[in-house]
């Protein structure tokens, strides 16, 4: 009889929908308006900001929103501060407040499009807020660095929760393109649509709808219930139904072609199997979810092809009744299961140390590692297969190259031979080689000569190279480990080749505001960028043309 009601139910609403000349299974195909967007030059004359809010203790005054395009464009500006050697040093600068940290790039305050162009988030204010002590307000702006003009993305809708906020504008670095969005009237009604621009923001596509996730990539997105590849521009319908249910953040495959959303939604874009289920029509280990119980879960990782676990984000959701498990959902059988009973780890209901806590998935997908709460303790589970290996120890941190791990700084795991082997006392390995295993480590001695020291996890060698030139307090990996980034005390920096560790050469002077902070590389690897100040210091890697 359940079933019989919902039936109705939609009928219904389907009736009422189509009248109102709305289509329940996907959205309208009215053309939606396309923005003209033209990059600005930045003037020379200096725009004067007015203050939209008095200033609390400790809080930045917001800028009017309606002059930030012009105060932008007039403040902005690039400059060469230092040529050494045939390597160049830029500096972005001009704008006071700094830059905010934004998801996706919450580790970031900027970001490289490509080569040519930066993707910030300039503050503009801050405002009081009743969950933290302040909101930052930023606005996102897109330079190019050659041509030195400026263009800045509209404004995006905001979601009713933080947690299912999606950061935007998003840049696809397969695709080449900005992922926008922007809510606008359209005769009654307000309707969004998922607008795509070039580097330069100039207009590329858009699509009517509203935008529920984008991939990891960047290379797909979710509008509705229609999944998009922006790259192979290919389209696939889950032919969803939403309805009034609240949906949370996809979780997406590794290569992106699967799709699991709270509560509950699943899709294939190579099969285009798809479907959906009701809260009262999940089950839990063979058994109903009851209505009281909830699993619902804005973040959540795949294990394999078949399962993906959720994960507990503790803000605006909640897992009750399933607080002493691991719980992951099976998609074949459209059914959640423990993740314990599973991968056959011991539990006992009655011993809270029993209880796990942490879950960290390997950087490849390989290997997940739960430690117990009370008990210093923890499992390696084979996510291929779900065999487990318990070893000592709470805390394990991944190497970079997926084939080793450290145990509580003491030991290290070789995954391939689950063997353990102890880590040398004077040996601080947390900066490994992005492919190799091999960490890296820098030293000083009480004479002032600085050391590098190379760890080999294959046969627990170790080789020094000591180093006469200034006195070093940072080692960087280039990204395909063929080099290494030094910084001096004196904030300089220096290159020098690896394995071979010759060919050492300066790269740039002293620069006294620089801190070597948020390190990013450019994508195709020329250019090494970092905070300093409210400034970003970009440095030519190879000889400037």
């Amino acid at each position: 009889m359940r079933h019989y009601s919902k039936i109705i139910f939609y009928l219904v609403l389907s009736v009422l929908l189509i009248s109102c000349g709305q289509s329940v299974a996907h959205t309208t195909t009215t053309p939606l308006p396309v923005p003209t967007s033209t990059p600005t030059l930045i003037p020379t004359s200096k725009v004067t900001p007015t203050i939209t809010t008095l200033p609390s203790p400790g809080v930045l005054p917001t800028i009017n929103p309606t002059e930030l395009p012009n105060l932008l464009k007039s403040a902005l500006s690039i400059e060469t501060v230092d040529i050494l050697n045939g390597h160049r040093l830029r500096r972005f600068t001009g704008w006071d407040y700094g830059y905010e940290y934004a998801e996706p790039y919450f580790t970031d305050r900027y970001q490289w499009m490509d080569s040519q162009h930066l993707l910030l988030f300039p503050k503009t204010g801050e405002i009081p807020d009743s969950l933290y002590p302040s909101t930052e307000q930023k606005r996102a702006v897109v330079f190019n660095l050659e041509t030195g003009t400026i263009w800045l993305p509209n404004e995006q809708p905001k979601a009713k929760y933080r947690i299912l906020d999606i950061s935007l504008p998003r840049w696809s670095p397969e695709a080449g393109v900005l992922i926008s969005s922007m809510i606008f009237i359209d005769g009654d009604f307000k309707r969004e649509g998922v607008y795509i621009f070039n580097a330069d923001g100039e207009f590329v596509s858009v699509y009517a709808g509203k935008l529920h996730g984008i991939s990891p990539s960047g290379n797909k997105i979710l509008v509705d219930d229609t999944w998009i590849d922006l790259k192979s521009k290919k389209m696939v319908d889950f032919a969803w139904y939403f309805g009034m249910v609240e949906t949370w953040l996809p979780i997406w495959s590794p290569d992106e072609t699967r799709v699991f959303m709270c509560c509950y939604f699943y899709g294939n874009a190579v099969t285009g199997e798809s479907y959906n289920l009701l809260n009262e029509d999940t089950i839990f280990e063979g058994k109903p979810i009851e209505y009281l119980q909830d699993l619902s879960h804005s973040t959540g990782t795949w294990l394999n092809d078949n399962y993906v676990l959720a994960k507990d984000d503790g803000f605006f959701t909640v897992m009750s009744g399933f607080e002493d498990v691991i719980p992951i959902f099976d998609v074949s059988s459209k059914t959640y299961r423990s993740l314990i009973k599973v991968a056959n780890l011991p539990y006992d209901l009655t011993d809270v140390a029993t209880r796990y806590a942490t879950k960290d998935i390997s950087p490849n997908g390989d290997y997940m590692w739960v430690h117990k709460v009370y008990y210093p303790t923890g499992f390696l589970i084979d996510l291929k297969n779900f065999r487990s290996w318990e070893y000592a120890g709470n805390h394990l941190s991944w190497v970079g190259n997926g084939e080793y791990a450290i145990i509580d700084s003491k030991l290290l795991l070789v995954l391939s031979s689950k063997e353990l082997k102890a880590m040398p006392p004077d040996i601080q390995c947390n900066n490994w080689h992005p492919t190799k295993g091999v960490c890296l480590s820098l030293t000083t001695n009480e004479q002032g000569t600085s050391t590098l020291n190379f760890l080999n996890a294959q046969d627990m060698s170790i080789q020094k190279t000591a180093l006469s030139t200034p006195l070093f307090n940072q080692a960087i990996w280039s990204p395909n480990g063929d080099y290494i980034i030094l910084a001096t005390e004196d904030k300089a920096l220096w290159r020098i080749d690896y394995p071979n560790l010759e060919n050492m050469e300066q790269l740039t002077h002293p620069i006294a505001d620089m801190y070597v902070e948020s390190i990013i590389w450019s994508p195709d690897y020329e250019y090494l960028s970092f905070v300093g100040g409210a400034n970003i210091y970009i440095a030519d890697i190879n000889k400037s043309q």
